[in-house]
């Protein structure tokens, strides 16, 4: 989650869908990078086009981001990928 820092102390950071959206054309932000860790603590990421990410995708999920060869999940022989 982003943060910043106010008088020695860690603030988070909020953003609507349409905050973000908005923010990603008028920066003109080309790709995302996304990040995340599984369960076992491992660090993952995946970097997506901006064009490709919608506000549905803030609700749902996305589209292009599949987990099942993540070692947490399945083994890659196993994934459907």
């Amino acid at each position: 989650m982003p943060y910043k820092v106010i008088d020695g102390k860690i603030e988070p950071l909020t953003f609507t869908a349409d905050e973000v959206i908005q923010k990603l054309k008028d920066e003109k932000i080309k790709f995302l990078n996304l990040q995340f860790t599984v369960m076992n603590g491992r660090f993952h990421h995946a970097t997506i086009a901006a064009n490709m990410f919608r506000k549905e995708d803030f609700k749902v999920d996305l589209p292009k981001l599949d987990c099942s060869s993540i070692c947490v999940f399945t083994e890659i022989y196993e994934c459907d990928l």
